[in-house]
């Protein structure tokens, strides 16, 4: 691949196209320390059912608080399930900032428009036993509707997963995947090992070296991957180094103010180098080895000594087809 080449996976058509959905609170339930549920039903003025891919995202428009008169920017989250019956679907959370506090907020009968699906979900033609999920945290939510699909197809196994919280109380909907994944492929742990194993996921994984390196060497395809950037950098190093033949999948959670790659907001440096990569477009979901990687996770900086240069035309095209009317102020935790 050329440095100003991207990789082929970016060609990918687009599932479903995006709309701006009139969304139904359903129903919000609290399901760990500061974790919720939240199921919408959208209201579509056609016949149209929302559908999408698993790892696709939707964009959230938070209505106002007590402190402002709104939020300026939507909210990105992954979806968690969809009823592909009624097009409802449920949204996995944690109350981090003024926006998932509000969010936490809603009640059922209340509207808010939701724009999705958006973004590049997880490749949809793996065998459930060449397939292994990893998920850290409220990562796990688009590893559940993985699972839920493979379930819904009525597979005979269903693929491992790996889960990952700090405590017993930050697993949350730990009880989803027991219903979804075998038992006898499902582990989790928990940093202080006040549920299953002792120890992040790096560690867990590392239990079953073993296993991955004789048993599964034969079967295992691919992995698909969510959670905090550090994780999934010592998962993407782990399986590289433990089976080299298996292609990971990472599903990246950057801050994205439009959803639709007209601000570079959330844009992410290529191994190959050139352009940056806008992670709301080309991804979420990412093979980590297009990505490049640092300690902490995907690189943060690039070298833009690497970009084709940029002719006084193109400057002002791009100026007149991005330019957007926004708050000059992100708040980046949501």
């Amino acid at each position: 691949m050329s440095a100003t080449t991207p990789p082929a996976t970016f060609n990918r058509p687009v599932p479903f196209p995006p709309m701006d959905w009139p969304c139904l609170v359903v129903s919000q339930q609290r399901c760990g320390e500061g974790l919720f549920r939240l199921l919408l039903e959208p209201k579509p003025s056609s016949s149209v059912r929302f559908q999408c891919q698993a790892g696709q995202f939707v964009m959230l428009d938070l209505p106002e608080d007590s402190f402002s008169s709104g939020f300026g920017f939507r909210r990105p989250f992954s979806v968690m399930r969809v009823e592909p019956e009624t097009g409802r679907f449920e949204l996995f959370y944690k109350v981090v900032g003024r926006g998932t506090l509000r969010m936490s907020q809603l009640r059922p009968g209340e509207i808010l428009a939701v724009l999705g699906p958006l973004g590049h979900g997880f490749p949809t033609n793996v065998a459930p036993e060449g397939l292994l999920l990893v998920g850290g945290g409220i990562g796990v939510a688009p590893m559940i509707d993985v699972a839920d699909r493979y379930r819904q197809k009525a597979s005979s196994v269903s693929p491992w997963c790996f889960y990952g919280a700090r405590n017993r109380d930050n697993l949350g909907i730990h009880d989803v995947l027991c219903q979804l994944i075998d038992w006898n492929r499902l582990h989790i742990c928990t940093d202080d090992g006040s549920f299953g194993f002792q120890g992040h996921l790096g560690e867990l994984l590392a239990q079953y070296r073993p296993q991955l390196t004789d048993t599964l060497a034969t079967t295992l395809t691919d992995v698909f991957v969510c959670g905090p950037n550090r994780m999934m950098a010592a998962v993407t190093r782990f399986f590289h180094d433990t089976c080299p033949q298996v292609t990971v999948w990472v599903s990246l959670e950057n801050p994205m103010p439009c959803g639709t790659g007209s601000c570079f907001g959330c844009v992410v440096p290529l191994a190959g180098g050139g352009l940056p990569s806008r992670s709301c477009v080309d991804g979420p979901v990412y093979r980590a080895t297009d990505l490049r990687w640092e300690a902490d996770g995907p690189a943060t900086d690039w070298e833009t000594t690497a970009c084709p240069p940029q002719t006084a035309t193109e400057a002002a095209k791009a100026t007149e087809t991005t330019a957007c009317s926004v708050s000059p102020v992100m708040d980046k935790r949501r």
